[in-house]
């Protein structure tokens, strides 16, 4: 088998072959760049192939491998063709069905916070407020801070104004996933650290 593997490596795929690992894996020179150490590893067992130049890898399968390599050439179908009896598990590729958030409040249908006491007398201004699309509580007396990342909203923070605590997340909020305010400034290469999430908006505001 891996004679007969690395002739179809030399005379189909066009590629050199140094040597076969007893692990499977035959390592050849890569084609795709200058190479004097043989950097390119196939494993046709796990349908793994992995350049450490950094031209191309991927698992799961050697079609693309060999699409890349000779991309006029059905050579996958030649492989299998030839070697009925090599058989890899392609890795099962499962959709991710976009996560639906369900939040206990209806962020989106809160009015804005503006004309608002509270954040007057924090000196946050009615163009922050809409900036940062600011909402205001009635009934909790609280102002609602939408957390969003890439326009998706993942979550709030209300800022109870007159009631304890003084800050409440919204449920299952994952905090270690969100970096806030993502989607409202530019990166110019520095970066202000700050405590809390009103901090952040006055440095917003004040810069």
């Amino acid at each position: 088998m891996n004679k007969d593997f690395q002739s179809f490596l030399e005379t189909e795929v066009g590629l050199t072959v140094s040597r076969v690992l007893k692990s499977g894996e035959y390592i050849a020179f890569c084609p795709l760049h200058e190479d004097n150490s043989a950097s390119l590893y196939i494993n046709p067992m796990k349908g793994m192939f992995h350049c450490f130049s950094g031209c191309l890898r991927g698992s799961g399968g050697l079609q693309r491998l060999f699409e890349v390599l000779c991309p006029k050439k059905d050579l996958h179908s030649r492989f299998l063709s030839m070697f009925p009896a090599v058989y890899y598990k392609r890795r099962a590729t499962v959709e991710k069905k976009e996560e639906i958030i369900k939040f206990d409040l209806d962020v989106d249908a809160l009015p804005l916070a503006l004309d608002n006491d509270y954040l007057i007398s924090r000196g946050i201004s009615e163009a922050t407020v809409q900036r940062f699309s600011l909402k205001y509580h009635k009934s909790f007396d609280a102002i609602v801070v939408p957390l969003y990342m890439k326009n998706i909203l993942k979550g709030y923070v209300r800022r109870n104004i007159t009631t304890m605590p003084k800050y409440m997340n919204s449920p299952e909020l994952d905090r270690s996933d969100i970096l806030f305010p993502y989607d409202v400034v530019a990166c110019d290469k520095r970066v202000i650290l700050v405590e809390g999430i009103f901090d952040i908006i006055l440095s917003y505001h004040l810069v």
